[in-house]
């Protein structure tokens, strides 16, 4: 949810291209740039944090945004838009829980970090006279 930009990178991707800081392939002369034999990724900046977890991550993207379709859907029309099964489909609630409470702790982490950006010292907007 933070990092749209490297849904649709793969770590075979990065594996294959060099990417830079804001997860874009580098291009030279329009064409992307190839990581070269024995090159580490970065997979210590990727906001999938290592190839295991990007890997499964990876495998299961379709999967997480079907279920954040359906919890966008099901908000919009107040659960009617399950089916008989899925209103009684025990593992489609816990995931969709599941879903509901990650988006909660990041609308909460996204509201710290706005309050910490708010009342970080700055530059003064008051200067003293001397």
């Amino acid at each position: 949810m933070l990092h749209p930009q490297i849904l649709g990178r793969t770590c075979a991707d990065c594996r294959c291209w060099i990417y830079d800081q804001r997860h874009k392939k580098i291009l030279r002369r329009g064409q992307p740039v190839a990581r070269p034999a024995g090159v580490s990724t970065p997979c210590a900046s990727c906001p999938k944090e290592n190839s295991a977890d990007g890997t499964y991550f990876d495998r299961h993207v379709a999967d997480f945004a079907w279920l954040i379709r359906r919890r966008h859907e099901a908000i919009a029309t107040g659960g009617a838009c399950f089916s008989a099964t899925e209103r009684t489909d025990p593992l489609l609630h816990r995931n969709l829980g599941v879903v509901e409470a990650v988006l909660h702790k990041l609308e909460i982490e996204q509201l710290l970090r706005h309050l910490h950006q708010l009342h970080a010292p700055s530059t003064p907007i008051f200067r003293r006279r001397r």
